[in-house]
């Protein structure tokens, strides 16, 4: 799934509610060289957002359980 943009200062549904009540957990691919040790590489920062909103997305349909991201990176 592409995103064509993504504004996190906006209140918005990144995925469709059926889509998102079906997930179990969200993958975010690392990749790159950090700038430093606590400064991922901006498009992974970008994904890191993304799945925060759809963590949030999540918890506002009445979920029990707390949505895991699992990061994925060699380091």
């Amino acid at each position: 799934m592409m995103f064509q943009s993504y504004d996190k200062s906006k209140d918005h549904e990144i995925l469709p509610a059926a889509l998102v009540d079906s997930l179990d957990a969200i993958f975010v691919l690392g990749g790159g060289v950090p700038s430093t040790l606590n400064k991922p590489p901006l498009y992974v920062q970008r994904r890191c957002d993304v799945a925060a909103a759809i963590v949030k997305q999540h918890s506002h349909h009445q979920h029990n359980q707390p949505l895991p991201i699992l990061t994925l990176s060699a380091g």
